[in-house]
């Protein structure tokens, strides 16, 4: 017996948490959707669907599917629609496991009768039994005697011949059904996660029956008697990555380049065909079962990791479909109506349980938060393709959050990169690495904010080589430096500073960029879970702690942070940049995305590096003077500066990342050189606002911030040195670079991105005003002095 098919009798290392449906025996009869491009009232562009219209879908149809239940909290039809498979207990099965997936708790009183009564049936076909246990597999371990009831009876329901289930018990049935089978046996996956014995034979037989039967082109059918249907192929894609985990998991751990790799191709050969004939308005080659479609594509995305088919992200599209059908948004509350019929339309299918609780399934499990990305490119870059599904488990059971993985390409967007805190690479294969152009999209995925996890299986860790010897050259202001005992990476959730595992990182001052293990097998690892090696898969929950700073990731579709508008700008706005001697620019990125911000608007940033020495050379403009550790400034730079002020020139000194004694140790020198003060800027317009723009407002801190000055803290706690009754130099001690990135890590002292962007749009603006002539100006600055 392979060694992981006792995982499967004891514990699994692999849960999906997938969702199981009633099956197609429960039919449904579509329609073609309208016309995508077509705006009606109530209707949300797919460009623009975020998780706030989720979450809104979320609960909208649940209120409905509840409504549909009678007073014993039934949801069975009466009577039994004609021309379907009689399972009985399989509606209300559907419906409790579709609620429990949109979030609601077993001891919901609008809930707790339906799971009572759903304890009292007794099914007898496979899909309601099927169902009814992965119900169980979510309950409190009281329930744990149901489940294993209905273990039993799947496993005794089994048919050898057929290598599969039938509608009902019939151990010696030669009727093969995928439908059936895939709906079986992901009901045993789920109690085998609970630890109850599920025989290997069976996952042996199914496995090698949807091989068998997957046709030529790729794509499965129902019975094998017909032509390829997409719910079927989304089916058999992700019922062969469960048995790839439960059955295959060890022979990869072998760099074997010769081993033929048949479950791979099959999944593979079945990715492409689904790629080909996505849309997400039918079932391809069948056009019926929509929302049984839907589900099993969202199925087979989870499982192999796959954003996009057709060249579109398959949950975008599938829930603009779904709220398109199903539900009325009106704009001015944010809320849905659910239809009685589809799309509105009195002619067309009535919206009952089964639609409901497919479009929640889906709903609930596609948005789950991406955690982790890992990069395809052309080379050996899935020699263990068990690795990053394996390590979104643990973290989800280790109970930090539940979390998906996905695979992005090399050729995507850096921005796509950016929709997980983790771009994770393993090969072994160092020549990929080669290319020039790759390495500095890499460069440009950590200037935007990303963390890098790299798993170098090459030999004699030539990949490492090539990354320690060009990756510096690339961003000056980094160094490689070992990742100490005593680092977050060995602590912040698991213990791990007695674990002999050398991490190498790539750090520039502020965050770790690249986190490179080349002297263990990590990937091997996370493929394959045991005992011995737990504390790898800890690693990787702890990376992912610090990248995704405990948790702030939202849901997939989460919108984007859009800055606000600045205040009146020129239509160019230049900014200085000294150099030091120190870290000057460790976030090169900021300024990018700072420029991205203000071309929003048609404004132009020019950035200008100039040395410290040189500032006054540049009267009347404004400077960014960033670094992270104290410097001490030579008479030359002192004299620049005051000179550079004296002319009308503004200055601010920020502290990148908040943690070092940059902007406080000069802040100290300027002022006893200068024979000022530091001072609050309550009363200054940065914060108080004068006759062109609003006071500040509610100011947004990372946790650290509020932890050292209280929950409370609301204001911008930027400070300034008064010189001759005018400020213009601004001292923040807290970050601001960082939070223009917009992306989450751990131990960032400082503000949120919304905050930074607005108080830099301010302190331009003012600088700005400043600048501007004003003949009735009663201030050295011409406006409000701090």
């Amino acid at each position: 017996m392979n060694p992981s098919c006792s995982n499967f009798r004891r514990r699994s290392p692999w849960c999906p948490r997938i969702s199981l449906l009633l099956g197609i025996a429960l039919a449904n009869t579509v329609h073609p959707a309208m016309t995508s491009g077509q705006d009606s009232p109530g209707r949300i562009p797919t460009a623009r669907i975020d998780d706030t219209h989720v979450a809104a879908a979320i609960d909208a149809l649940s209120e409905r599917l509840l409504e549909l239940s009678d007073e014993q909290g039934s949801w069975e039809p009466r009577p039994w629609p004609s021309g379907q498979s009689r399972q009985d207990g399989g509606y209300t099965a559907l419906a409790v496991l579709a609620l429990r997936s949109a979030g609601l708790s077993p001891q919901d009183p609008r809930l707790k009768p339906s799971i009572s009564l759903l304890s009292q049936m007794e099914p007898s076909g496979t899909y309601a039994r099927s169902i009814r246990a992965m119900v169980w597999s979510r309950m409190p371990e009281s329930s744990r005697p149901l489940l294993e009831e209905d273990a039993r009876w799947l496993i005794k329901a089994w048919s050898p011949r057929s290598a599969g289930w039938d509608y009902r018990s019939n151990p010696t049935s030669s009727r093969r059904d995928n439908s059936i089978t895939q709906i079986a046996l992901l009901a045993l996956h789920a109690a085998a996660e609970r630890g109850i014995e599920v025989p290997p034979r069976i996952l042996e037989a199914v496995e090698a029956r949807f091989m068998a039967m997957q046709l030529r082109n790729g794509a499965w059918d129902y019975q094998g008697k017909a032509d390829a249907r997409g719910s079927m192929t989304a089916a058999g894609i992700a019922t062969l990555a469960l048995t790839r985990q439960l059955l295959h998991a060890e022979e990869a751990l072998k760099l074997d380049r010769s081993r033929e790799r048949p479950i791979e191709e099959a999944i593979e050969h079945g990715l492409t065909w689904l790629d080909r004939h996505f849309v997400a308005s039918e079932n391809p080659g069948y056009g019926k079962y929509l929302y049984y479609y839907l589900w099993t594509v969202e199925r087979a995305g989870m499982a192999t990791g796959v954003r996009s088919l057709g060249g579109k992200d398959w949950f975008r599209m599938g829930t603009a479909e779904l709220l398109e059908r199903l539900l009325d948004f009106d704009p001015a509350t944010g809320t849905f109506t659910v239809h009685d019929n589809e799309f509105g339309d009195g002619r067309r299918t009535v919206i009952g349980t089964r639609q409901l609780s497919f479009a929640l399934l889906f709903l609930s499990k596609g948005r789950i938060p991406i955690g982790i990305n890992k990069l395809r490119f052309d080379g050996r870059w899935n020699n263990r393709p068990l690795d990053a599904a394996n390590t979104a488990k643990f973290i989800g059971d280790s109970g930090e959050r539940r979390i998906a993985w996905q695979v992005v390409d090399m050729n995507d967007p850096v921005q796509q990169w950016l929709d997980a805190p983790i771009l994770y690479i393993a090969t072994d294969q160092e020549t990929a690495w080669a290319d020039p152009t790759r390495l500095d999209k890499l460069v440009e995925y950590m200037h935007r904010g990303g963390l890098i996890v790299v798993s170098d299986q090459s030999p004699g860790q030539r990949l490492g080589r090539i990354l320690r010897k060009n990756l510096p050259e690339r961003i000056p202001s980094s160094s490689w430096r070992a990742v100490k005992r005593d680092d977050p990476i060995r602590t912040i959730l698991f213990d791990l500073q007695r674990k002999r595992v050398n991490l190498a990182s790539l750090h520039n001052g502020v965050r770790d960029m690249l986190i490179l293990v080349d002297n263990h097998d990590l990937a091997g690892s996370l493929q394959l879970p045991r005992r011995a090696n737990q504390h790898m898969l800890q690693m990787m929950a702890n990376i992912w702690a610090v990248a995704s700073e405990r948790n702030q990731v939202g849901p997939r579709l989460k919108a984007k942070n859009t800055p606000v508008d600045p205040p009146s700008l020129p239509r160019t706005v230049t900014i200085l940049r000294p150099r030091h001697e120190d870290a000057w620019n460790p976030e090169p990125g900021a300024q990018l995305l700072l420029a991205e911000h203000l071309a929003r608007t048609g404004i132009r940033l020019e950035t200008i590096e100039v040395s410290l020495e040189q500032l006054h050379e540049h009267p009347g403009s404004f400077a960014w003077l960033c670094g992270v550790d104290p410097i001490q400034l030579d008479a030359t730079q002192v004299q620049a500066i005051q000179q550079f002020i004296g002319q009308g020139g503004s200055l601010l000194i920020e502290t990148v990342g908040g943690r070092g004694e940059f902007a406080a140790s000069l802040a100290e020198q300027l002022c006893r050189e200068s024979h000022a003060e530091e001072v609050p800027l309550h009363d200054h317009a940065v914060i108080a606002g004068n006759d062109q723009m609003e006071p500040f407002g509610k100011a947004w801190y990372r946790q650290p911030i509020l932890d050292r000055f209280g929950a409370g803290l609301d204001s911008p706690r930027l400070s300034g040195i008064r010189i001759d009754g005018s400020t213009r130099i601004f001292i923040s001690r807290e970050d601001l670079s960082h939070a223009l990135l917009g992306t989450p890590r751990w131990n960032i002292h400082g503000y949120r991105d919304e905050t930074a962007y607005r108080l830099l749009d301010r302190l331009l603006a003012i600088h700005a005003q400043d600048t501007r002539p004003d003949p009735e100006a009663t201030t050295p600055g011409g406006r409000t002095p701090g």
